[in-house]
C-alpha cells in the first residue's frame, strides 16, 4: 500500500470517530412536538361599524305640547246606592242606572224563609232581562247609541235621591231618582244631550212578559191580570191589554202621564 493511500485510510477513520463521538454526547436533543413555539397568526384589522342611528324624536312647533297617546277605555267599578224611606228600600246600581231591588219595609211585608224573616222582593228578572228603569238611546236605524248597560257615574246620592250620568260617543244621559218620603213612590228624571244632532229615540225597558190572564172556571182560580199599557188624558184613564185589537188610544187631551199598570205598581213617564 502506497504512503498516500494510508493516510487516506487514517483520515477516514479519524472523521469517522469524530462524527460518532459527537452524535452521542454533543448532538442537541430534539424538542417535544407539542413545546414548539407558536407562531403568533397575523390579525386581520377590524371592519368599522357604522354607527347606530338614533330616531330622532317629533318635531313639535314651540309652544305647543305633543298629543298624548290614545287612553283605553276602562269600565269604571260597579256602585251601589241605597235609598231608604219609612215604606221603601231601593237599591240602584251604576250598571245601566237601574233599580236593582225594591222592597216594602214593615212587618206585614215580610216573609219567612227556611226559617228566617226576610222582606219580600218586588225586583224579579229573568237570566238576560234588563232591571226596572233600565234605558237606552236608539238610532234611526235601530242600532243603540246608548245601551241598557251602559256604564253610569255616581254624580251625586244622599238617602233620598241619587244622580246617575253616562257619556257614550257624544250623548250624554243624567238619570236622577228621587225617593218620595210618605208614599209608595220612586220618581225617575231623565236629562238628555247630544254633543251634535242625532236622529233616534230614547227607550224606557220593560220585563213585562205581557202573557194574558186567565178568566177562571167554576173549579179553577182566577189568575192576575198581566202588565197593561196605561194613559191618562184630558181627565180619562185608558188602559191597553198586551195583544188588543186596538194597541193605540187618542185621548181628548193633553196626556197627564203615560206608563206601564202592573196591578200593585204603575210605571209612569209623567
Amino acid at each position: 500500500m502506497s504512503e498516500q493511500n494510508r493516510r487516506l485510510l487514517l483520515t477516514v477513520a479519524m472523521c469517522m470517530v469524530v462524527a460518532l463521538v459527537w452524535s452521542v454526547f454533543f448532538q442537541p436533543k430534539p424538542r417535544p412536538a407539542g413545546t414548539q413555539q407558536a407562531t403568533p397568526a397575523a390579525t386581520a384589522p377590524a371592519e368599522k361599524q357604522p354607527p347606530a342611528v338614533t330616531p330622532e324624536p317629533a318635531v313639535v312647533p314651540r309652544g305647543t305640547t305633543a298629543p298624548a297617546p290614545a287612553a283605553q277605555a276602562v269600565r269604571p267599578p260597579t256602585r251601589k246606592v241605597e235609598l231608604l224611606s219609612d215604606k221603601l228600600r231601593i237599591v240602584l246600581s251604576s250598571d245601566g242606572a237601574v233599580m236593582e231591588s225594591a222592597q216594602l219595609r214593615g212587618e206585614k211585608f215580610q216573609k219567612r224563609e227556611k226559617g228566617v224573616v226576610v222582606p219580600i222582593e218586588l225586583v224579579r228578572v229573568k237570566s238576560g232581562e234588563p232591571f226596572p228603569l233600565a234605558s237606552s238611546v236608539r238610532t234611526a236605524n235601530g242600532a243603540d247609541a246608548v245601551g241598557a248597560n251602559a256604564a253610569y257615574s255616581v254624580v251625586r246620592a244622599d238617602e233620598r235621591s241619587a244622580v246617575f250620568r253616562a257619556v257614550v260617543g257624544g250623548v250624554t244621559i243624567e238619570k236622577t231618582f228621587s225617593l218620595d218620603a210618605t208614599r209608595y213612590r220612586l220618581d225617575l228624571a231623565v236629562d238628555l244631550r247630544a254633543a251634535n244632532p242625532i236622529a233616534g229615540k230614547f227607550a224606557l225597558l220593560s220585563t213585562g212578559e205581557g202573557e194574558s190572564g186567565s178568566g177562571g172556571g167554576w173549579f179553577s182560580s182566577h189568575t192576575n191580570a198581566p202588565a197593561r199599557a196605561i194613559c191618562q188624558a184630558g181627565g180619562k184613564l185608558e188602559r191597553i191589554a198586551v195583544g188588543a185589537k186596538t194597541p193605540t188610544w187618542d185621548g181628548p187631551g193633553t196626556a197627564t202621564f203615560t206608563g206601564i199598570d202592573e196591578q200593585y205598581f204603575i210605571r209612569a213617564v209623567v
